[in-house]
């Protein structure tokens, strides 16, 4: 997501998925009950599901979300847009091997939408986020296990005129695409780190583009190698990504719209409060 305009014009699915998620799920979360709750928003982007989903569903009683992002340029686009008492955007790297301190057993709640499938690194994601959290805290988050744009990915990235460009290609395809057993597999990492009441499933979901020039703005929006590309070359190259679309079915003659069928991985999950974390370490 190298252009926060772009993206933010066209991430209607992004937005979509994050209200289906605070529809369906949001009712797991442990609210504090007499507020002051503190929420960490990972992967917020441009920002805008941060403002405009995620603060407006929050109870009043919130103290503050903090949004964060591992790329400058979105969190400079989500401070210049969306500002807010309650709401802060801060650089992290949920991925990183050293958390900064100032995260540690900080948040109440943890949320992301549509980032976590950039990690490769699954354990140590969901290690730094239990990290983050106080005792009996808890994180609910929805990301992409399969998805078509990941399969175009590895088909161009063999080609001779794009491979120099793409050659580390995998490193931008979720760790769960071609996994058969996703829910258990990511399962079995956050029991091992230690969290409670787990909850992993996968949701067939379809998504419709009414035309091709928004599906091509997505693909431009989101991919990770077009800054790599001469400037000469990109349109070149976008058109090869959308034709690789047509030839694996997403785009249809006689039909406007782009059918774009995707499975998303949602979690929940819970941290131990601090009377079971004590007697653990006992």
């Amino acid at each position: 997501m190298n252009d926060p305009s772009l993206y933010a014009s066209v991430n209607v699915v992004t937005r979509r998925d994050a209200k289906y998620l605070i529809d369906s799920y949001f009712d797991k979360i442990k609210w504090l009950p007499n507020g002051g709750d503190l929420v960490l928003d990972i992967g917020c982007g441009d920002g805008a599901v941060t403002y405009e989903l995620l603060l407006e569903y929050v109870p009043k009683t919130v103290e503050m979300i903090v949004g964060t992002d591992v790329s400058l340029t979105m969190l400079k686009y989500a401070n210049n847009s969306y500002q807010h008492p309650k709401l802060q955007f801060q650089h992290l790297d949920i991925a990183t091997e050293s958390l900064p301190k100032q995260y540690f057993g900080k948040f109440d709640h943890v949320f992301s939408n549509y980032c976590l499938h950039w990690v490769q690194d699954q354990r140590q994601a969901f290690q730094n986020i239990y990290d983050s959290l106080k005792p009996n805290g808890d994180v609910l988050v929805a990301y992409l296990a399969e998805y078509p744009l990941f399969s175009i990915y590895e088909t161009i990235s063999k080609l001779k005129k794009w491979e120099p460009y793409m050659i580390d290609y995998k490193k931008f395809v979720s760790p769960y695409h071609n996994n058969f057993d996703t829910e258990n597999n990511h399962k079995d990492i956050l029991k091992n780190i230690g969290y409670d009441y787990v909850e992993c499933k996968c949701e067939r979901r379809t998504f419709v583009y009414k035309d091709l020039i928004s599906w091509r703005k997505i693909v431009q929006s989101v991919n990770p190698f077009v800054e790599r590309i001469p400037e000469s070359k990109r349109d070149e190259y976008i058109d090869e990504l959308m034709l690789e679309s047509k030839k694996r079915g997403l785009i249809r003659e006689n039909t406007e719209g782009v059918t774009i069928p995707y499975e998303l991985l949602i979690v929940y999950a819970q941290k131990r409060t601090k009377l079971e974390l004590d007697t653990k370490r006992a």
